[in-house]
């Protein structure tokens, strides 16, 4: 295994944390507390949502989230304004790393679940992560929230959450169907690493070394925020955003046997 995988530590500690054997839990949102009038985000999200049905409202998520994942791997900062919220909440130092370890994205699905906001859903990414030097695609979760923005359209949101926000996100990655969602997929890397030595030996690597980088991990916690369950006690923030949101287990979703969730309106 390649020396060069230690400088991927900062990113990955937490996952190790997260799951056990460590499915990669990457969450793109702020936590912080805002407070201000419902009149501009009523006008973006009735705009969003004015005439779609519910599966016009799913290809659009679906669409949007491709794009996210294959402009944050291009490190197009320009483009990825087109796809979140607010771009200069993402580090651009961090797509630069991981785009220097990760090939390619592959398999993208989605399990989408109505937020707390009109127009507002967390999304729940399945990928599989093809990284150099390794053969295997790495299974992974990640959670993003997604809502109506202004003039109308869904983007990944990087901006502040409301108490009423991170209540209901909070509350999604503790349900039932996501903490399956999250087992389904971390059984799957299980079975991935006790039978690839590559990636055997990749986290054999990670485990050791993240007690070597304690204090790196500890300002990546800080980044990342509070984690949603008590059996979930960290999450790794996802490298194109400001801090993380709490979270899954994932931030997960639905592998190929797995469709996309239906949103609701």
């Amino acid at each position: 295994m390649p020396l060069r995988y230690k400088k991927l530590i900062w990113i990955f500690t937490l996952a190790i944390m997260l799951l056990g054997l460590g499915t990669f839990s990457l969450l793109a949102t702020e936590i912080s507390f805002a407070f201000s009038s419902r009149g501009n985000k009523d006008t973006a999200a009735d705009k969003a949502l004015e005439g779609k049905s519910k599966k016009e409202i799913e290809k659009e998520i679906n669409e949007l989230i491709q794009g996210y994942f294959a402009t944050k791997l291009g490190v197009d900062m320009e483009k990825l304004g087109d796809y979140v919220s607010d771009v200069s909440h993402i580090d651009e130092k961090k797509l630069v790393t991981e785009a220097a370890y990760i090939e390619a994205y592959d398999n993208i699905s989605c399990t989408i679940m109505k937020g707390s906001e009109k127009a507002s859903y967390r999304v729940y990414v399945y990928h599989e992560d093809k990284y150099f030097d390794i053969d295997a695609k790495i299974p992974s979760l990640t959670g993003l929230y997604v809502k109506a923005v202004k003039g109308g359209k869904f983007a990944v949101y990087t901006g502040t959450l409301s108490s009423k926000e991170q209540d209901k996100l909070k509350e999604l990655d503790q349900s039932a169907d996501v903490i399956a969602l999250r087992d389904e997929v971390n059984k799957k890397l299980e079975t991935l690493i006790s039978s690839n030595q590559q990636v055997k030996e990749f986290y054999e690597m990670l485990e050791s070394s993240g007690e070597e980088e304690e204090e790196g991990t500890e300002n990546i916690d800080q980044e990342a925020g509070s984690a949603a369950g008590a059996a979930n006690p960290a999450v790794t923030p996802d490298p194109a955003a400001g801090a993380a949101n709490p979270a899954v287990t994932p931030d997960p979703a639905a592998g190929a046997a797995n469709p996309p969730a239906q949103p609701q309106q």
